[in-house]
């Protein structure tokens, strides 16, 4: 079966739905999945990771990186 939520940027979203049919607990998509790196700040301190020097993303920095010469 197929669901379909809103997602506040990526708009209308068809998603699989839950496949558990419980009934005292039923399985519901309650909030979007998160951006890429939506989390990266909150989740780096908890993992003793140093911060991020930027806490935006952008798929052309990301690009740039991969693509640099080693040093």
């Amino acid at each position: 079966m197929i669901n379909s939520y809103k997602h506040p940027t990526a708009g209308e979203v068809k998603v699989v739905a839950p496949m558990v049919k419980l009934s005292e607990t039923p399985a519901a998509i309650v909030r979007p999945a998160p951006l890429v790196g939506e989390h990266t700040p909150e989740s780096l301190p908890n993992m003793a990771m140093a911060q991020p020097k930027s806490t935006t993303w952008s798929p052309a920095a990301s690009a740039a990186r991969r693509s640099a010469p080693d040093r």
